[in-house]
């Protein structure tokens, strides 16, 4: 897997949160927990955008008139 850096700035507290969790072992590091967040968010937007751009599609071609 290639891996990228990034920044990002969020609130204070976030961080601090995270790092509990890590420390209680809910995740085996920061890097890893903001990945899995992350994806996480995506794939929930992905499947919307998905269903919004088929049904676009389809619209299109119920009113396209030959």
């Amino acid at each position: 897997m290639i891996e990228k850096i990034i920044t990002a700035r969020i609130p204070a507290h976030l961080p601090q949160e995270a790092a509990k969790i890590v420390l209680q072992g809910g995740a085996m590091s920061l890097d890893s927990l903001l990945a899995e967040a992350l994806k996480r968010y995506l794939d929930t937007k992905k499947i919307p955008l998905e269903k919004k751009f088929l049904e676009e599609d389809l619209n299109w071609g119920l009113k396209r008139v030959d």
